[in-house]
């Protein structure tokens, strides 16, 4: 029980100390080929507005670890879904669709935004909710969150065959954060 959370055991916790900083946890384990579903519960302990959680995935990997002061070896190629704490007019979350192709010399992504900051509804700040990413071969990107399907989605002719995939923690303006993960799967889509 020294392990658990709200009686949720096998928690990853992704923290993140500083302003306008992110760190990303993965199995470096390929996932399945084409299309497929990743799903995890999150929540955000004590979140602040513009506290972010998430997925990447179609992440490029080689042979090396992920060194502190060498991004070479780094997941730098990824799509992105970020689910974003907002405290700004009443408590909410909402959420973007990225696909990141480059990070520069002070390892900051350069992207392409693929669905911009869209409201999710029917989601309780400070509850768990489950999220489900649908990404399909076709390139289309599907988001669900509490088995709700979001209503922005992506359609991308740049897809990757890239097979890696991990969870994110991103900071903004503010430091501090922690993100309690729990049931993440990833599966081969029919």
């Amino acid at each position: 029980e020294e392990d658990c959370h709200d009686g949720r055991c096998g928690l990853l916790d992704i923290s993140v100390d500083d302003n306008f900083a992110y760190t990303i946890a993965s199995p470096l384990v390929p996932g399945p080929t084409r299309s497929y579903v990743l799903t995890f519960r999150a929540k955000i302990e004590d979140a602040e507005d513009k506290d972010q959680f998430g997925a990447i995935f179609s992440a490029d990997r080689d042979q090396y670890t992920c060194p502190g002061d060498n991004t070479d070896y780094c997941f730098n190629k990824y799509y992105e879904v970020l689910g974003r704490y907002r405290d700004d007019d009443g408590k909410y979350f909402e959420y973007r669709i990225r696909r990141v192709f480059a990070h520069d010399e002070n390892n900051t992504e350069q992207f392409e935004e693929l669905v911009e900051w869209t409201r999710v509804e029917g989601v309780t700040a400070g509850d768990w909710s489950k999220w489900e990413i649908d990404f399909r071969a076709s390139g289309h990107l599907y988001v669900k969150v509490d088995n709700k399907e979001q209503p922005a989605y992506a359609r991308d002719n740049d897809y990757g065959e890239q097979r890696y995939f991990g969870l994110i923690g991103r900071t903004n303006e503010e430091s501090g954060l922690l993100v309690h993960f729990d049931d993440m799967k990833i599966e081969k889509a029919d």
